[in-house]
């Protein structure tokens, strides 16, 4: 696999503990607990292919809605995947917690609105550049590999302007039943279909320069 194109920046999304939590009859809270478990391991599969830029989908805006007990296992979840993470990986991981790119937009429109008001910039400054500094994650470059898993189909609003050029794997294991092998498949799946995503970038970007040429 080193031999072909890996990701720059992937991002997954670890969906499917209820679920996990119903078919093997354990309780919710152990499952969330074994979370951070796969969720290390994932890690490691990156970094041993040299992938330093990793975002993890922790908590969405429609999870704070569930119930007490579930959400504070969540929490918990959330606590000790971070903490292990900043102690033991040299990578640069972006937790999204309550993270929803709808109201990202919606604030970065009302911003730079303000920003026109007040005349810190002109209406033709706001250019595509300026969006993509704006969205930027932390300075890392554009998600390259969108993983998700529990076989569903969407986005749930993951950094889903960030993801534009990505190759998006929907892995239909839920969360506690993916290993190793499956991640290969998903790598392997990226460097299959990257050379054309990488073509179809390449022409969009022509484009957009000779519009603005």
């Amino acid at each position: 696999m080193k031999l072909g194109s890996c990701p720059r920046h992937v991002a997954f999304l670890p969906d499917g503990n209820r679920r996990y939590s119903r078919r093997k009859g354990i309780p919710l809270v152990q499952a969330y607990g074994e979370t951070v478990r796969n969720l290390m391991l994932m890690c490691d599969w990156l970094l041993r292919l040299n992938i330093r830029n990793i975002t993890t989908f922790l908590i969405s805006t429609r999870n704070v809605n569930r119930s007490s007990d579930e959400l504070e296992a969540m929490l918990k979840t959330t606590d000790r995947f971070c903490s292990r993470t900043i102690c033991n990986i040299n990578a640069t991981c972006t937790f999204c917690i309550v993270h929803n790119s709808k109201r990202l937009l919606n604030r970065m429109a009302g911003e730079l609105a303000r920003a026109v008001r007040k005349g810190v910039i002109r209406t033709e400054d706001i250019t595509s550049g300026l969006i993509d500094d704006y969205l930027a994650i932390a300075e890392v470059p554009e998600c390259d590999l969108w993983f998700r898993s529990s076989g569903e189909v969407r986005f749930s609003e993951l950094i889903a302007i960030q993801s534009g050029y990505a190759y998006v794997h929907f892995e239909p294991k839920l969360w506690l039943s993916v290993r190793f092998w499956d991640f290969v498949q998903a790598i392997l799946a990226f460097q299959i279909h990257w050379p054309s995503i990488k073509t179809i970038q390449k022409k969009h970007f022509e484009e957009q320069k000779s519009r603005s040429a």
